[in-house]
């Protein structure tokens, strides 16, 4: 189209309206449509590259917002891998930091428990000393209270520590617990350990005779205290290993009780059976049923 309209110019130039006047005005009708379709075309592909170019505006734009809030989503997750190690590494720090803390803890009880048992030891030692000296300087007879001073008065052959006593015919010295407190007979045994005592085991006849004084002393209606022997029923042996033989005549009538649960002994300390048997104070009780606790001091 254009290489027609550039022909008509060049005829027009070189003289041919003079010779076609007629054709000229035809042609030059159909050059000036020709031009106004053209000029029409080029306002269309104008128009189409502005839209075009506006549209390729609008997107850059969105490439940059979509650029931008990437690199921010970026900056956020290494914010918070940041935060996260962190915090990983404070509560790391605060856990060595506690245990730590628990292990000083520990390690100062332990030091304290043990300087407690030794200062223990060595003021029991001294005491025991002490006591075994007044006896070779044959120290009389005395009268000694246990415990509360309302209670009865027992009087000993021997030298015990205060809140102690000792029975006719025995070298032990013993404490009875009557602290408002029933235990088993493990309870009863822990605390025995707890004081530095351990669970009573009266040696034979002297069984008998401190029955008779707890009786006397602390006459509180009680059913009996625990002693040291255990067993199935059938046999009990006491803490050093001895059996203490069914046939014994310590034993309560109706004792030991057979059975294949586990049994403990106990010192039958009620005034009925004092009344009944005075000479039997051995009975057999479940180990998970309470009582009162005695203790006897260890002697080295």
């Amino acid at each position: 189209m254009w290489c027609y309209a550039l022909l008509s110019l060049s005829l027009l130039q070189q003289g041919c309206y003079a010779q076609y006047p007629l054709g000229y005005e035809v042609l030059a009708n159909r050059l000036e449509n020709k031009f106004e379709q053209v000029t029409n075309m080029l306002l269309g592909f104008k128009e189409d590259l502005d839209s075009i170019k506006s549209k390729v505006e609008a997107t850059e734009r969105t490439v940059q917002t979509i650029e931008q809030t990437s690199t921010r989503c970026v900056q956020t997750t290494d914010n918070v891998k940041e935060t996260q190690y962190q915090t990983l590494n404070e509560i790391k720090e605060l856990k060595r930091r506690t245990l730590q803390d628990i292990q000083g803890l520990i390690e100062k009880k332990s030091s304290l428990c043990l300087k407690s048992a030794e200062g223990f030891k060595i003021l029991q030692n001294q005491t025991l000393s002490e006591l075994r000296e007044l006896q070779r300087m044959q120290v009389p007879k005395d009268i000694v209270t246990c415990g509360n001073s309302s209670r009865k008065e027992i009087q000993i052959d021997d030298v015990c520590p205060e809140d102690f006593f000792m029975s006719n015919g025995s070298k032990q010295c013993f404490k009875i617990f009557y602290d408002g407190v029933n235990r088993t007979w493990e309870e009863a045994k822990n605390h025995c350990d707890l004081e530095g005592l351990r669970l009573a085991e009266p040696i034979s006849s002297v069984a008998v005779n401190l029955r008779r004084d707890l009786i006397d002393t602390y006459s509180n209606g009680t059913m009996h205290v625990w002693l040291s022997a255990r067993g199935d029923g059938s046999f009990f042996v006491w803490r050093d290993g001895s059996e203490l033989r069914n046939n014994s005549p310590l034993w309560y009538p109706g004792n030991p009780i057979g059975s294949e649960n586990e049994y403990c002994l106990t010192l039958l300390t009620n005034e009925e059976y004092w009344n009944s048997n005075p000479e039997q104070p051995f009975g057999s009780s479940s180990c998970s049923e309470v009582g009162n606790t005695l203790c006897e001091l260890i002697r080295e």
